[in-house]
């Protein structure tokens, strides 16, 4: 049996609102605050953002384009662009069953709407990766998954 991981929020840990809150504390002071932040940016992974998962967009005319759209700064939209591999980390539970599936003999892939930037980053960074047998990043495949 063929077993298919997701890594954002399966693999890696992924809470958006909380980045939101530590890298622009200014702009999200409460909840609702990063609610808004978060959907003015991420745009529920389309738009702008999606372009950016798909690879179509590069990190510069990204936070440009977020920028000009939602009346933050270039520099504030980078901070946030930026931040993003650190938030990625591994959950150890995750790991473990990656690890137990793949000492069974069981065929390990991945599919991830990601951006190239975060893809590499996590396969410089993250050494279980090697037990996938392959996988698709969103932004190297130039399509998102629903």
């Amino acid at each position: 049996m063929n077993v298919v991981f997701d890594f954002a929020g399966v693999l890696f840990q992924w809470r958006p609102r909380l980045m939101l809150a530590r890298l622009l504390p200014e702009h999200a002071p409460d909840a609702a605050a990063a609610d808004a932040l978060f959907d003015a940016i991420f745009q529920d992974y389309v738009g702008d953002w999606g372009d950016f998962d798909r690879g179509t967009v590069e990190p510069g005319p990204l936070a440009e384009r977020i920028a000009a759209r939602t009346g933050l700064t270039v520099a504030e939209v980078r901070r946030v662009i930026d931040g993003v591999p650190g938030e990625l980390q591994p959950i150890p539970g995750t790991v473990e069953l990656l690890a137990r599936l793949h000492a069974q003999g069981r065929p390990l892939y991945f599919l991830s709407n990601m951006p190239e930037p975060y893809a590499r980053h996590l396969e410089a960074t993250h050494d279980f990766l090697a037990l996938f047998r392959a996988g698709v990043f969103s932004a190297r495949a130039k399509l998102c998954k629903p």
